[in-house]
């Protein structure tokens, strides 16, 4: 998540000096070696040990004496890489995971620009966001997107209230929480304990700790004293034939492309309908799309 020479804006003289300086040279030498390929240096950087650590320093196999003495208290800024640090998705990341929880993702490569953050929501990936320089959406600049106007060499990392209200209130995650739960692992599931062990797979790539699981089932307990939506929501007949008709426009290729109105980006398609109840399991779904594991990465 960081260069081996901090400071991004200045590689002259007056730069900080690298943290790995054999490292740097030893990777130049390489990349010059495989004939200046950046698709095998990335490969070459992926596939290093050192990048798939965990972030966790008790998971690292080298943990314990680091020098002969506590690697917290020698390198506690973890300069010398001995375990991964903890990194926050970006907006795009963040949006793209959402997308392809739904099932509806576009993987068509090229082709105009959409808007990726209104509605009517478009399952095109991240990359072909439109960006007005004049006019940044305020949601982007909400999640840290760098000014199209100036030079950025690092992106900043904020937190600040607004991202919270996205996952709560942002059509694309009530989109996501109804898709998940409808899921046939979810949908379909026995009991509670598999429906929640196959939220958690599907979210968070993981099974549930008893603690998560008790807390998920007195959530969904409680929920369902107070709402008298079913369980499991199922969309009804013209709703399902609306979607798999959007759905084979896709596919052909024939669906409409965004317009321009009245200076904005507009997307094909129809609104979010926020008139279906929500279900109990949606809004435990919803539940875990706010929470910090599902926008950091460890």
């Amino acid at each position: 998540g960081a260069g081996i020479v901090s400071s991004a804006d200045d590689f002259g003289n007056m730069s900080e000096k690298p943290t790995h300086p054999e490292l740097l040279d030893w990777l130049a030498h390489q990349f010059v070696a495989s004939g200046w390929s950046l698709k095998k240096m990335h490969r070459l950087m992926l596939t290093s040990q050192v990048y798939r650590q965990s972030a966790n320093p008790l998971e690292n196999p080298k943990h314990g004496k680091f020098f002969g003495a506590d690697p917290m208290v020698v390198d506690a800024g973890n300069r010398l890489l001995w375990h991964a640090n903890m990194r926050r998705l970006d907006f795009e990341s963040i949006r793209d995971a959402m997308i392809l929880l739904t099932g509806k993702m576009d993987s068509t490569t090229g082709g105009r620009p959409v808007n990726i953050t209104d509605e009517p929501i478009s399952y095109r990936r991240s990359i072909y966001g439109f960006i007005d320089r004049e006019r940044l959406s305020d949601l982007q600049s909400q999640f840290d997107f760098s000014d199209p106007d100036m030079a950025n060499s690092q992106r900043g990392s904020t937190i600040v209230p607004q991202q919270a209200l996205f996952f709560m209130n942002n059509a694309l995650s009530v989109e996501v929480a109804r898709s998940v739960s409808a899921r046939p692992e979810v949908a379909n599931a026995l009991n509670d304990d598999a429906r929640i062990a196959a939220l958690y797979r599907i979210m968070f790539q993981r099974t549930p700790k008893p603690d998560e699981s008790r807390l998920a089932k007195e959530f969904i307990r409680k929920v369902t004293g107070a709402t008298s939506a079913p369980a499991v929501a199922k969309p009804d007949r013209k709703t399902f034939n609306k979607a798999k008709a959007a759905e084979s426009k896709v596919a052909g290729g024939v669906a409409a492309g965004p317009t321009v109105q009245r200076g904005v980006l507009k997307n094909a398609g129809e609104m979010v309908s926020r008139k279906q109840p929500t279900s109990p399991w949606e809004m435990l779904a919803q539940a875990m799309i706010c929470s910090n594991e599902f926008v950091y990465l460890d």
